[in-house]
């Protein structure tokens, strides 16, 4: 998960996505409150936002649209709140999680524990590479270690679009002041499609689909935007959402709010 407050940055002179951490445990107990339930965590030194659930997961946990069956991938799933959250919220939903993080996977498994959750699978795993070769999944969720670089998280965009199935949808979150509009062009290039879902307390919500038909491999980028990301438009409160496509001539376009921004 990534970086958006501060919490958990590092930790003598460990990042939370270090493989084994090493830093002295401080295992406390939070409680999450959101759409409606209360879960209880453990967290410790090492992972990220120990301290409770940070505004960037939390905006993205009341903004995703989720189906009530079908396979959820939490990429980078730290202690557990989006993968755990949802498997609550979801009790016929099949959670999987994974992270390279041992402590934060060991966490995440003592939580599903703690709050009698059975319909999860919590693997220690770098990105995919750990996950069954043949697992699919309906939606892909990450609120993605941005502070890791950029090719952490072309690896991340890409290997969901290898694991969704047709018309699955990516969910991601980042800090509008830490490289969101980025992001959102990386998502673009890999799937052709992608949209800001929502826009609040200095964080963007980015939604893309699956597409039949799209593009097979990086750079073959297509004009076509996803249709059933949930997308929250005007309709539903929010005023101002962002598009990005390639168009026929191959300018990619940005649209946001009522400007657009053309780019070579």
């Amino acid at each position: 998960m990534t970086n958006g407050d501060g919490k958990g940055k590092r930790i003598s002179g460990q990042h939370y996505f270090t493989p084994s951490p090493v830093a002295p445990h401080t295992v406390r107990t939070v409680t999450a409150a959101v759409r409606g339930v209360r879960v209880n965590f453990l967290t410790d030194r090492a992972v990220f936002s120990r301290g409770g659930l940070d505004r960037g997961t939390r905006i993205l946990i009341e903004n995703l649209d989720v189906p009530d069956q079908g396979r959820l991938l939490d990429w980078g799933c730290g202690y557990g709140p989006i993968g755990l959250i949802w498997a609550t919220l979801k009790p016929r939903l099949e959670v999987w999680m994974v992270d390279i993080n041992e402590r934060a996977v060991a966490l995440a498994r003592q939580n599903a524990r703690l709050n009698g959750l059975t319909n999860v699978r919590i693997v220690q795993s770098d990105g995919i590479s750990a996950l069954p070769a043949d697992l699919t999944f309906h939606i892909v969720v990450s609120n993605p270690p941005i502070r890791a670089g950029k090719k952490v998280l072309r690896r991340l965009i890409d290997e969901a679009f290898r694991v969704l199935e047709p018309s699955g949808s990516l969910w991601l979150v980042a800090p509008t002041w830490l490289g969101a509009r980025s992001l959102l062009k990386m998502v673009a290039e890999r799937f052709g499609n992608a949209r800001w879902v929502v826009r609040k307390g200095g964080y963007r919500v980015i939604c893309s689909q699956k597409v039949s038909g799209g593009p097979s491999r990086p750079g073959e980028e297509r004009s076509w935007l996803p249709s059933e990301c949930g997308v929250r438009g005007p309709e539903n409160g929010h005023s101002k959402f962002a598009e990005y496509q390639t168009n026929k001539e191959g300018r990619r376009s940005v649209k946001d709010g009522d400007a657009e921004v053309a780019q070579e």
